[in-house]
């Protein structure tokens, strides 16, 4: 099986019920990983909790933006990505931000409840999002602690033949809708 991370688009701001997302929305996975520009979307103030379904009571970290804005966060951090990932093609950089460009949807939403809860309890995970989300920032210290807490755990998948595969940095398309990074079947 596997754990997945997700990230899909609505107009709101709260996390969609089971089959409350639109079909039009494009809806992308990344098994037992959380691919690069997916968190490249997001500043720490992205993140919010939502409650676990089993468990209501254990609130887990969840990644919502507006569009809008994460396309120009992610645009500002365009060189930095492109200088310390030289494996990620600026095709796949180009057509993941085209992706997010023709989205008529107002929100971003990032979950990884699935992957985190494979490691850590969601205070802990939490913890981790926001030292991922430290490699993007210009403050050097926390920059630094970021790719620390990078290096120390999510660096394998960016190197090697890992790095020159666009799920990598992209993820790919779920439940039927391919992406223009997907291989072809």
């Amino acid at each position: 099986m596997g754990s997945y991370s997700e990230l899909y688009f609505s107009d709101a701001t709260t996390k969609p019920g089971q089959g409350e997302l639109s079909e039009s929305s494009p809806y992308l996975l990344s098994r037992d990983h959380l691919p690069l520009l997916w968190l490249a979307l997001y500043r720490r103030e992205h993140i919010t909790e939502v409650p676990e379904p089993n468990e209501p009571d254990s609130l887990w970290p969840y990644l919502v933006a507006p569009r809008t804005q994460a396309l120009a966060i992610l645009a500002a951090r365009r060189e930095l990505l492109t200088s310390r990932f030289p494996s990620m093609k600026p095709l796949w950089l180009d057509q993941f931000t085209t992706m997010l460009e023709q989205t008529p949807f107002a929100f971003v939403h990032l979950d990884t409840m699935d992957i985190g809860a494979m490691l850590y309890a969601a205070p802990q995970w939490r913890q981790v999002l926001e030292a991922l989300l430290g490699i993007f920032e210009t403050d050097v210290f926390q920059a630094e602690a970021g790719w620390q807490q990078f290096h120390d755990g999510y660096s394998g998948a960016y190197e090697g033949e890992r790095a020159t595969k666009p799920w990598t940095y992209c993820g790919g398309g779920g439940a039927g809708s391919p992406m223009p990074w997907d291989p072809p079947e």
